[in-house]
């Protein structure tokens, strides 16, 4: 046997050997099994059987949640939010934050798992003259003289791999790995609840917008009731029958009411402008698709048939609360592994020489294996302080688990108490409009028999415009209010197909 041939063979020996040694301490890190920390309890809190306002509302029906704008049957409604839901910017930056998320695990995962490095590397070195040894690299290849003589200069040529492998026998690895799992899941919810804000912002800005279109129609119905009034009464002027007062309070009735036309219409502008930077375009993108508007009409509600229990499957802001939570606790385990020590095996394999020539031949083989263990054992205070730190955090985070449910069955109760309350008041209003109506008539007539003043029929008008715009606002109200609701409820985070930007 050549002597490069038993080089060759001696390496294979030693690097069978190590294999055995990494097998044999994987096997006995996966019987171990063990992970340090308490392990995860998905939380049960107690809630309610039922909404205590909702018993008011007896118009419960089943609502498809995940499409609840479709209520509205307004087919330019369902366009802006399905655009909305493509091309909102703060839905694109939502999907990124799971983008990062998911790179976050790919950074942690690989630790579970042996590193290996490549490496390679030329030196070359000159010993002194005036020292009996030169550096370690040339008193090395000159120590076998007494004398300061040999060569004074050193080619070093050396190539191989590193190999390194921490054995989570404790589970902090696997620890951090659940973490950042958990750490995934909160930031697609968070991307869900970002479509169920943007879906309720776009739904919401819109009826604003019908509802001020509405509210200028009706002030230029009274313009014109009023102009009339007005032309009545200089003819009555011109007759002799009304008197100069008459006119001045009818003229200035009429500006008045027309003053109100240009708020309503900086107020509409303004709803579209909200809109097109919601579907992530520039401001005056929409004002010619949606001009001319057409008027909010009244809303009937239909109302989910839900229990509180719903909101935590339904609400990605409760689910992102307990994914954190489940993050908080995996944390403990990844600071209570270092009261643990950590061992890991290293491996060195490669091929060193002085003489280029010499490089590839067997004995040029170098090996190196062994494990290693770190153990901070005298620095417990600091580790207690650590796990003391991460129990505290997965207590914040628990609290705010519960607080987060707390508001989410306030926020249902809240607007459904404001649905049934603004619907008993809407129709006090619609009654309060007829009225209005007949009274208006009313003093027009008595009026033009000279048996009421003309001062009771400017204050009629006044009245009826009055409660005809409360009306309008009542049915903003309510239609908003329903858009409160089906947020509240956690509605349109399932709509089928994937988070924008995210796979």
């Amino acid at each position: 046997m050549t002597r490069r041939a038993a080089g060759r063979d001696r390496c294979r020996g030693r690097l069978a050997r190590a294999i055995a040694c990494c097998t044999a301490a994987a096997a006995a890190a996966a019987l171990a099994g063990c992970r340090a920390g308490p392990d995860y309890e998905t939380p049960r809190p107690e809630l309610p059987v039922s909404f205590a306002e909702a018993a008011g509302l007896s118009a419960a029906v089943p609502v498809a949640l995940e499409r609840w704008w479709r209520a509205f049957e307004d087919p330019a409604l369902d366009s802006l939010i399905e655009r909305g839901l493509s091309g909102n910017l703060d839905l694109r930056a939502a999907a990124a934050r799971v983008r990062e998320a998911r790179a976050l695990r790919g950074a942690v995962e690989p630790s579970a798992w042996p590193e290996l490095d490549a490496t390679g590397s030329y030196a070359r070195s000159r010993r002194s003259e005036n020292a009996r040894f030169g550096s370690s690299a040339a008193g090395a290849g000159a120590s076998s003289g007494s004398g300061i003589g040999g060569d004074l200069d050193q080619d070093l040529f050396e190539a191989g791999f590193d190999a390194t492998w921490e054995l989570d026998l404790f589970g902090a690895t696997r620890r951090a790995i659940e973490a950042a799992a958990a750490e995934i899941d909160a930031a697609e919810e968070d991307a869900h609840a970002v479509r169920v804000t943007l879906v309720a912002e776009v739904a919401r800005n819109y009826v604003e917008m019908r509802s001020f279109a509405r509210r200028r129609a009706i002030s230029e119905e009274s313009e014109r009731t009023q102009a009339t009034t007005l032309a009545l009464t200089r003819a009555r002027f011109d007759a002799g029958i009304a008197t100069s007062l008459d006119v001045a309070r009818a003229e200035a009735q009429v500006e008045s009411t027309r003053a109100a036309a240009p708020a309503f219409d900086a107020a509409a502008r303004q709803a579209m402008h909200r809109l097109a930077v919601l579907l992530g375009l520039h401001a005056g993108a929409l004002i010619e698709e949606l001009s001319p508007l057409p008027a909010l009409a009244s809303v009937s509600p239909r109302v989910p048939a839900a229990v509180p229990a719903d909101l935590l499957s339904r609400r990605p802001d409760l689910r992102l609360a307990e994914r954190r939570l489940a993050a908080a606790v995996a944390r403990i385990g990844v600071a209570s592994a270092e009261l643990y020590p950590r061992f890991s095996l290293t491996g060195t394999l490669g091929l060193r020489s002085e003489e280029i020539g010499d490089f590839l031949r067997g004995d040029s083989h170098f090996l190196s294996v062994g494990p290693a263990v770190r153990w901070r054992l005298f620095d417990r205070r600091r580790i207690g302080a650590e796990i003391g730190v991460a129990e505290e955090r997965a207590e914040i985070a628990r609290v705010g688990f519960e607080q987060a449910l707390l508001e989410a069955v306030r926020e249902v109760e809240d607007a459904l108490v404001a649905l049934e309350r603004e619907g008993t008041r809407r129709e006090s209003l619609a009654r309060a409009v007829e009225a209005e109506r007949r009274a208006h008539d009313l003093a027009l007539d008595l009026h033009s028999k000279g048996i009421t003043p003309f001062l009771d029929v400017l204050e009629v008008e006044r009245s009826l415009l009055a409660a005809e715009d409360a009306l309008a606002l009542s049915d903003l109200a309510i239609a908003v209010e329903l858009v409160a609701l089906m947020k509240a409820l956690g509605g349109g985070w399932e709509l089928p197909g994937p988070i924008a930007g995210v796979d």
